[in-house]
């Protein structure tokens, strides 16, 4: 593979991942013009793929736990959602100084440092 094969497919990733290859294999000869990189330049073939191997790994578990934190933030808005829902079904059935009172709590509580909603509930 060389470089002109490795930049003509670039362009088929998005561009946030173009700017964290380059930036993660800034100093892989397959990136670089050998004249500016002479002094340290990396000469043992086995080693250079090693390495670009193992910094492509990571790059792919970080995108990978990129995507895990999406789905994570994805599920959490649902149960967002969910409890906000439950509030409009229920706003119908419950008198207007209940409402107003539940609402003052959870203001009170949203202002104290120590509260946990989680807690509150039974939750870890």
């Amino acid at each position: 593979m060389n470089k002109a094969t490795v930049l003509k497919a670039i362009p088929t990733y998005p561009v946030m991942h173009i700017s964290g290859v380059f930036c993660f294999l800034w100093d892989d000869p397959l990136f670089t013009f050998q004249s500016s990189i002479e002094e340290w330049e990396l000469k043992d073939p086995e080693f250079i793929e090693l390495r670009r191997q193992q910094r492509l790994l990571a790059l792919e578990v970080m995108y990978l736990d990129i995507d895990r934190l999406k789905e994570e933030l994805a599920a959490m808005k649902e149960i967002a959602a969910r409890g906000v829902w439950t509030w409009k079904q229920l706003i119908d059935h419950v008198p207007a100084d209940v409402r107003k009172r539940v609402l003052i709590e959870g203001q009170v509580n949203n202002m104290d440092p120590d509260f946990s909603f989680c807690k509150a509930i039974g939750m870890e």
